[in-house]
């Protein structure tokens, strides 16, 4: 059939295991199907189990050209579970091998940008960010592999939360601009605060990475039979 196995990127430590792929002949109806098993048989796309609350709200998808190349992308936010349990996809289609892949799964909050970026919320803000920053990893997305590469992995330390987090002590030093906050720009990954940021430091580096890009405006649905038999209605 000339279809492959799915081979996942690796998001926020979701457990993967991939599934042999099914050819379709259109994207919209591959992505039904996918829909269509998330929604009846409660299974992510990467072959993972879902186990979502019984009012069956919550879930949204959006079909979309997030690159700007003619061809649409599933994006899937499945949140209608507890914390652990959510998860966030992006898919395409592959027309020569009539696949679906996975380019993108991590917690569902996604922001998108007109550039290739986006970022991806983190569940929690557990460290001393506060109303500062919510935490977040930056991906940008690659023509090579088709799938969102981690760029960096984004936190912060307000003082007015403290001014000691376990055997450090905030680096005032650091804080030139006199924001009480400090940033820290990690690699993916890994969760280094040996290099803070003042808070122009951290604002230079978004802007350069956005460069003046515009956040892309998605238009959701409910994950519901309805919207599912319209997509189908939709597909050629």
């Amino acid at each position: 059939s000339g279809c492959s196995i799915r081979q996942p990127q690796p998001g926020s430590g979701i457990a993967w295991n991939p599934v042999a792929e099914t050819c379709y002949d259109s994207a919209r109806t591959a992505y039904a199907a996918v829909l269509n098993t998330l929604l009846y048989e409660r299974v992510f796309p990467d072959g993972t189990p879902y186990d979502p609350f019984a009012d069956g709200t919550g879930d949204l998808f959006a079909l979309v050209d997030i690159h700007g190349d003619g061809t649409e992308e599933l994006i899937l936010l499945a949140a209608n579970s507890y914390t652990a349990g959510q998860a966030g996809y992006v898919l395409s289609w592959d027309e020569n091998t009539g696949a679906t892949q996975i380019a993108l799964c991590d917690y569902p909050s996604f922001t998108f940008y007109d550039n290739g970026y986006m970022q991806a919320w983190a569940s929690h803000n557990q460290g001393m960010a506060g109303d500062a920053l919510w935490p977040y990893t930056l991906y940008r997305y690659s023509k090579e592999t088709g799938t969102y590469q981690p760029v960096k992995r984004v936190d912060a330390w307000d003082s007015t939360l403290g001014d000691r987090y376990y055997d450090m002590f905030f680096p005032t030093h650091v804080d030139r601009s006199g924001t009480g906050v400090v940033y820290y720009v990690m690699e993916p990954g890994s969760y280094d605060l040996s290099a803070p940021m003042d808070a122009a430091d951290y604002n230079a580096w978004q802007s350069a990475w956005l460069d003046g890009a515009e956040e892309l405006e998605i238009l959701y649905q409910d994950l519901t039979a309805e919207n599912m038999a319209k997509l189908r209605e939709a597909s050629p």
